[in-house]
């Protein structure tokens, strides 16, 4: 492993899937054969070894401070698709599922997460968001961490870039305060499966008086490790480039068909950020 850092300077990366559908004619081994809670952290490994080794002058990464990953070989495919989803939008709904780092959090990231996701399907709005928080703490996320983080949300949804709000895994006292704090009300509650068979009444009780829609997922807490996101950057740059990263956001976008249900698209964005000096 390198002992001299590729990426002295750099303090921000996004990683761009592009459609994870179309990994399946890459790889050997689908992602989709992968546990929920390895299926991204294995996504970032593959897109950040593909992009590293097409790098013909690694030197001048020396001097970056942000840097775009994106998966070449999946350029054309990708390009060929969102033409076909531009021209058959009002046929497709977008939706995402935001993960939020509180720890991390800055005003402006909830937008930049959704800016990025959208961008990468070159479309202007989406159906829905869902949002989901991670905390380093054992407590749950108070009413006014969430405050900022939703009022982000509830800004794009007035420039109609968002349809629908949802909330997924806060307890029942942080669903109730920020459904009565909120100016727009989440309309989607998820809940994991793991919890959906002890749920407790009071959650569902307050979700049918308020007409929540309750959705069951499988995806982990935490998408995103910032352990196993270092040891990412350890493996594919080596020790001198893995110390000090965070993870910032991560949005999971999912395309279908209206009315169908079919999956034509699914993909994430995710951004991670370190202090350099």
């Amino acid at each position: 492993m390198n002992d001299i850092p590729i990426l002295p300077k750099c303090r921000s990366i996004v990683f761009e899937t592009g459609n994870i559908l179309n990994w399946n004619r890459l790889k050997k081994r689908p992602l989709t054969a992968l546990p929920a809670s390895e299926e991204i952290l294995d996504s970032i490994r593959c897109l950040f070894n593909g992009w590293l080794n097409a790098q013909t002058e690694q030197h001048s990464l020396q001097y970056t401070d942000q840097l775009r990953v994106t998966c070449p070989a999946q350029k054309q495919l990708d390009m060929a698709q969102r033409q076909a989803m531009l021209d058959d939008r009002e046929e497709l709904r977008i939706y995402i599922k935001l993960t939020v780092y509180i720890d991390t959090y800055w005003r402006g990231a909830v937008s930049d997460a959704v800016e990025t996701a959208l961008a990468s399907l070159a479309a202007e709005d989406c159906d829905g968001v869902v949002l989901s928080l991670v905390s380093s703490g054992p407590q749950p996320p108070l009413l006014d961490e969430v405050k900022p983080i939703w009022a982000e949300l509830e800004e794009l949804r007035a420039a109609d870039v968002v349809g629908s709000l949802g909330l997924a895994d806060v307890d029942s006292d942080l669903l109730e305060q920020l459904y009565d704090w909120a100016a727009e009300k989440p309309s989607i509650y998820q809940l994991s499966a793991q919890a959906a068979c002890t749920a407790p009444s009071r959650l569902r009780e307050f979700a049918s008086a308020n007409r929540l829609q309750v959705l069951v997922h499988s995806d982990p807490a935490d998408p995103l490790p910032a352990d196993r996101l270092r040891d990412i950057f350890g493996g594919v740059l080596g020790a001198a480039d893995a110390t000090g990263w965070q993870p910032g956001w991560l949005a999971r976008i999912t395309t279908s068909y209206r009315h169908r249900g079919v999956v034509s698209s699914w993909g994430f964005v995710s951004k991670v950020q370190r202090q350099v000096a």
